[in-house]
């Protein structure tokens, strides 16, 4: 049973090339500013795409990269539509947790965050309004309520 739930949430998340879809750690992924740190982690989980390699960290695009490749030397590019934070990019809304109170670690993350206010990260790790976020199923509400109980 277990394998069909699975194997059908798969199928309605659509993660980016590279990425898999986490029922739980979304939220706690290494990046190109904290990749040689410990990261600290909410014991809370948030759903979302995740790097597909264990060893690759999330770029100042939202992309996954090899850290080889992330800005030297303090460089802070962000994309279009986002700024940079010092503290915030551990802790973002996203399309699987709009509209829910978010847990963040007390210790801050630096990256790229959306600039407007009331957009969240979707599928594609781009700021978008909540209502272009991909409709919310039934496969995902028994997703996210297994862990709570």
């Amino acid at each position: 049973m277990y394998t069909i739930i699975f194997t059908a949430i798969e199928r309605i998340h659509k993660c980016p090339k590279g990425e898999d879809w986490s029922i739980c750690y979304a939220h706690c992924q290494y990046n190109c500013t904290n990749v040689d740190q410990v990261i600290y982690c909410p014991l809370i989980c948030t759903p979302g795409c995740v790097c597909r390699y264990s060893d690759y960290v999330r770029g100042p695009d939202g992309k996954c990269i090899d850290p080889k490749f992330c800005p030297q030397d303090g460089e802070k590019n962000c994309p279009l539509g986002e700024e940079w934070s010092n503290c915030h990019a551990g802790c973002q809304r996203n399309c699987s947790n709009v509209g829910e109170e978010i847990f963040c670690p007390r210790k801050c993350t630096p990256g790229c965050v959306c600039h407007d206010p009331g957009t969240v990260r979707g599928p594609d790790r781009k700021c978008i309004p909540p209502a272009l976020c991909p409709a919310y199923s039934e496969v995902q509400k028994y997703d996210r309520m297994k862990f709570l109980v």
